[in-house]
């Protein structure tokens, strides 16, 4: 059964063979890449895309979501399950196309997927870590209730070499 989690901004659904197309000019993007993790392609070709969406249409556990916006494709926006000791927690990774910039829809994104782990997944803490240039993606987490929890002191490399404080937001799924 197709999983779709719908916010006012924007639609959280599964990836789709028909995404490929739209998803390439989105995430070949090296401005967005910048601050990603190193595992995200850059430059992202089709190839890229088409082997993200196979993988996503394998995989045993449904956590990684296209983002929608007017039924467009914005982003994408996921869950990376924690094992052995960390088994209940899950980290976040998300990105979004520039031009969805500045309209709440990363925020509501972020919020409505967490709280999807927390009743679907039975996650008990969700994290995320940030580049501390990226304030952005600080704010973002801010706003979908993560606190600050720790600033790793030049911990980081982005991709262009630079090296930079991380800092780790989380949120508990309440009691």
């Amino acid at each position: 059964m197709p999983v779709s989690i719908a916010g006012r901004a924007c639609r959280l659904r599964q990836w789709f063979g028909s995404d490929a197309e739209a998803l390439v000019p989105l995430a070949n993007d090296p401005y967005i890449a910048r601050y990603l993790s190193h595992v995200f392609p850059q430059p992202y070709t089709r190839a890229d895309a088409d082997r993200w969406i196979r993988e996503q249409g394998n995989a045993e556990t449904i956590a990684q979501f296209a983002i929608e916006v007017d039924g467009e494709l914005a982003g994408g926006i996921g869950f990376l399950l924690g094992k052995g000791e960390r088994i209940g927690t899950a980290s976040l990774g998300y990105w979004l196309g520039k031009r969805f910039w500045g309209r709440g829809v990363m925020s509501e994104a972020v919020k409505v997927a967490t709280q999807w782990a927390f009743d679907t997944l039975r996650v008990r803490r969700v994290w995320a870590n940030v580049m501390e240039p990226n304030v952005g993606s600080s704010r973002v987490l801010e706003k979908a209730g993560f606190r600050l929890e720790a600033k790793m002191t030049a911990a980081i490399c982005d991709r262009r070499g630079m090296i930079h404080d991380e800092y780790i937001f989380a949120r508990m799924r309440p009691s």
